[in-house]
């Protein structure tokens, strides 16, 4: 991981990104108490996360396709831009998270540090056991990420 000592103290102030890489549409993500339902494929993470204390991420299952909401529509039932999509509503059967103790003056292996003093913590969600992966995204994909992330992307 690239990790960075000496940093100048402004820099440690740098917000980071928390990527749950592969998380099905329906699936609820909570950060700090902030949920989120995923509405898309290409949901990659949460940005703008502070960069010291105590982070809760939990993350809740997409329930089955036959419980799910219409999204798009209006209050008397029409559809809005004539788009109507079935997202499947999180399930609190099963829900499964992880905690970040953050220090940004520590190196920590679960964290990738630019040079700026922006970080990222990244996770693979693997389907079959509906569970966060606890090994570390590769180094060339956090920093990837984390590079994107920063350019507004």
């Amino acid at each position: 991981m690239m990790t960075t000592t000496g940093a100048s103290a402004a820099s440690l102030d740098a917000p980071g990104v928390i990527a749950l890489l592969d998380l099905p549409p329906g699936t609820s993500v909570t950060v700090d108490g902030s949920t989120h339902t995923i509405r898309r494929d290409d949901f990659v993470g949460i940005s703008s996360v502070p960069p010291t204390g105590f982070h809760f991420v939990a993350v809740s299952s997409a329930g089955d396709i036959s419980s799910s909401s219409q999204i798009g529509s209006s209050s008397d039932g029409r559809s809005v831009n004539n788009t109507e999509r079935n997202i499947p509503r999180p399930s609190a059967l099963h829900t499964t998270g992880f905690v970040l103790l953050m220090n940004p003056e520590e190196e920590s292996p679960y964290i990738t540090r630019e040079e700026n003093g922006s970080w990222i913590v990244a996770r693979r969600y693997d389907a079959h056991t509906e569970e966060i992966s606890s090994t570390p995204i590769n180094n060339v994909t956090s920093t990837n990420l984390l590079k994107t992330a920063g350019n507004g992307g």
